[in-house]
């Protein structure tokens, strides 16, 4: 019976790691601006499909669809795991600009369910996006984390990607941690968080903090959705369906705590 149990908690793994990465980057949005970014599932699989198209197609796709084409990098030319992802990494960093800029900025002093309401509308364009430039459809993205098995037992196997994904979320919480704890930045956005006068008398400008703040959580949504999704079977829906468990784990955390949210 033990065994059974151990056996299920191990093959989570990689599903709990991918929750609490997610976790984490609703956090850092949460303490930035204080709301609750439900455009990160968005985010993730926009991300994660344009590192598909990048890999099995050398090409770039423009999100705005039109008589323009798509950039292509030429016939035989294959883009590397590196380039792909630093490419993809820079459009969700991008993209996160664009809707603090645009749109949450503005709404700095609305009702918190306005800003709620804008992030959800940013979940819809960003799938509306993906069926129109993907058609919707599923996708086996090739992993990306090294992949294979230990075998612990003859009735347990750890997966090694899923291994490296509960890595990967354990040193991102614990370097969020640390910065927010022991640097001026941290500290200042800790302080804008509870009060904008705490960071002004910190010599920072809230806005600044919120647009940093913003950036961050938008390449931890670009990342979990390219090291993820090989676990799953990509679809635009998918990490929108992630997002309802990794909530629980932020609440946890109160959206405050990348310790308790980790963990």
């Amino acid at each position: 019976m033990m065994t059974a149990y151990l056996a299920a908690l191990i093959a989570g793994l990689g599903a709990g790691a991918t929750y609490a990465i997610i976790a984490t980057g609703l956090v850092v949005t949460s303490r930035g601006s204080g709301l609750v970014n439900f455009g990160f599932g968005g985010l993730s699989a926009w991300s994660a499909y344009v590192y598909y198209d990048l890999r099995a197609n050398a090409r770039y796709p423009l999100m705005i669809p039109g008589p323009w084409r798509d950039i292509t990098f030429g016939d035989g030319v294959q883009m590397t795991v590196i380039s792909s992802l630093l490419l993809t990494l820079a459009t969700a960093a991008l993209l996160g600009i664009i809707s603090y800029v645009f749109v949450f900025r503005i709404l700095r002093s609305a009702p918190v369910l306005a800003k709620v309401v804008a992030s959800v509308g940013i979940l819809l364009i960003l799938q509306g996006m993906i069926g129109v430039r993907f058609n919707g459809s599923p996708i086996n993205l090739d992993k990306v984390l090294p992949s294979g098995v230990i075998k612990i037992s003859d009735e347990i196997l750890l997966a090694v990607d899923a291994l490296w994904l509960l890595g990967i979320a354990v040193t991102l919480g614990i370097t969020l941690w640390f910065l927010s704890r022991f640097t001026r930045v941290g500290l200042a956005i800790r302080a804008a968080s509870e009060s904008e006068k705490g960071a002004l008398l910190l010599g920072f400008s809230p806005d600044r903090l919120a647009l940093f703040t913003w950036v961050i959580s938008s390449v931890i949504a670009g990342v979990v959705g390219v090291i993820a999704a090989p676990l799953f079977q990509l679809s635009p829906m998918l990490f929108t369906q992630l997002l309802v468990p990794a909530l629980g784990a932020a609440l946890v955390g109160r959206f405050v705590s990348f310790g308790w949210t980790i963990g």
